[in-house]
């Protein structure tokens, strides 16, 4: 629940900052708790990859597979055009199904090569996003279809089947790959951090969990009574420094899975390959301008 009035306006501002700040911006709190780990380190850690611009090595988010034959990325990683080297915001290309994204999965020794597998993906579903609305910006989810069904080899994260937007109160596990980690073999996780407090949109909350360049799009997982970890959303943002302790002026924020829940249940197995990866010329989705979006803290 929302703590006080008086936290939600501070919320609102301190999105509002967040929302303005440099897509080169990283939020790591206290001793720093992230820590390397082989890619088969768990369940968890081995359907988690990175998606880069079809036919590039530019990395533009952490996706990670939901289904066998599925993957979920963020809007504004999967649509990143540029962003302008003065102003640091983020520009995307018209959001279109169809639009294509390298995915890498399979984490090894960054000496032998940097993943183990590498396929050209398909949007096949985009959420409302809109970076202008305090809602929508939560929003920023895509799905997309692996040709190859990786998830039938590396597995895939269940989301946890939330009724309402209801504020996750177990420990949080975040999977990503990190910028300043991106040399290291193996993969990023911290486990342990919490939600800290819930937006006035009710579908987005502030984590003290770390956030850095290309963890755009990380599943955050919390623990549930049984000792399962359940996807309950993804990193979106962050501030712009090394902090000792979390507070709402320097927050991390995720976006609720109950954002996305709808799009995701629609996404079958069976429905992907076959109809999606046709060939067939894109189709614009109702938003048939390009979007100028947040400059997002954990893009690269």
């Amino acid at each position: 629940m929302i703590n006080s009035g008086k936290t939600v306006k501070l919320l609102l501002s301190v999105l509002s900052m967040v929302v303005a700040s440099s897509v080169a911006n990283a939020t790591v709190y206290g001793n720093d708790p992230r820590k390397q780990v082989p890619q088969d380190y768990s369940k968890y850690t081995k359907p988690v990859g990175v998606v880069t611009k079809a036919g590039t090595s530019e990395v533009v988010g952490t996706a990670f597979l939901v289904g066998e034959c599925v993957i979920q990325a963020t809007f504004h990683s999967t649509f990143l055009d540029r962003r302008d080297p003065v102003s640091m915001r983020v520009k995307t290309v018209e959001p279109v199904l169809g639009h294509e994204l390298d995915f890498h999965i399979g984490s090894r020794d960054v000496t032998s090569g940097r993943f183990e597998e590498s396929e050209r993906v398909k949007v096949i579903k985009i959420n409302d996003y809109d970076s202008k609305d305090t809602y929508l910006q939560f929003k920023d989810q895509t799905f997309l279809a692996s040709p190859s069904c990786l998830g039938k080899k590396y597995g895939y994260l269940k989301t946890k089947q939330a009724a309402q937007p209801a504020r996750p109160e177990g420990k949080l596990m975040v999977i990503g790959y990190h910028q300043d980690r991106f040399d290291k073999p193996g993969i990023t996780i911290e486990e342990g951090c919490q939600v800290q407090d819930q937006s006035s949109s009710l579908i987005g909350f502030t984590m003290d969990c770390s956030t850095m360049p290309m963890s755009s799009g990380s599943p955050v997982l919390e623990k549930q009574s049984d000792g399962e970890y359940l996807v309950v959303g993804t990193s979106l943002m962050g501030s712009d420094k090394h902090f000792e302790k979390y507070s709402p002026d320097n927050a991390s924020w995720m976006g609720h899975s109950y954002a996305y829940l709808d799009l995701l249940n629609s996404v079958t197995i069976q429905e992907i390959p076959a109809h999606v990866l046709r060939a067939r010329a894109p189709q614009s989705t109702s938003k048939a301008t390009k979007l100028a979006t947040a400059p997002r803290a954990v893009v690269r």
